[in-house]
């Protein structure tokens, strides 16, 4: 695999040493902090990009009722199963085919539970909305696999931009499979940075 990244401005390595890494027996988690790169001591986010926490959860594990406030949380989940109940009275299962944007706004609730036989290993993006105390809501839509096949796929962007789900900052969220052997370039938005 390999990924041109010639000419990308404002970005940086993130070394895997910079991560927090937290283990509580069937929750795993590695948090990992996107503006470190910029070295800076007083934000560890890249823009509206907050942090993203790298999540394995074990067959079982549920994640009691919690709130969220001001966050629109991107669930990616990369194998198993989850069920998703909130405060609005929603029940979804979240799967690798099947993409949740919670967007908090002045707050909102919401348990996980893993379902099936299988663990969980999943991405949980931390975008940092432009104004606080917003109407909340919950997105599902469902992925193609073949939509990202040695191409950049769209998950999510600002509200109006067109794409499948939003958040409410000038944030776009990206996602690819690439074959071995093949090249493709990072996606350019005019006007963003890029962080990989």
């Amino acid at each position: 695999m390999t990924v041109e990244t010639s000419g990308l401005r404002g970005s940086g390595i993130v070394a895997p040493d910079t991560h927090l890494v937290q283990a509580q027996g069937p929750f795993q988690l590695r948090r990992i902090r996107p503006g470190i790169s910029l070295g800076r001591s007083d934000d560890a986010g890249f823009g509206g990009l907050g942090l993203i926490d790298h999540a394995r959860l074990q067959p079982g594990l549920v994640v009691r009722m919690h709130e969220h406030r001001n966050d629109e949380i991107i669930s990616y989940m990369r194998s198993g199963r989850m069920q998703h109940t909130d405060s609005a009275g929603r029940s979804e299962v979240i799967s690798p085919d099947r993409l949740m944007v919670m967007n908090a706004g002045s707050g909102f609730s919401h348990e996980e539970a893993v379902i099936g036989s299988d663990p969980i290993e999943m991405l949980q993006i931390f975008v940092r909305p432009d104004v606080a105390n917003m109407e909340p809501d919950v997105q599902f839509i469902g992925l193609d696999e073949a939509e990202r096949l040695n191409q950049w796929r769209l998950l999510t962007g600002p509200v109006g931009s067109g794409a499948p789900s939003f958040v409410r900052q000038a944030i776009y969220l990206y996602d690819t499979h690439v074959s071995a052997g093949v090249s493709i370039e990072l996606p350019l938005v005019p006007g963003f940075d890029r962080w990989l």
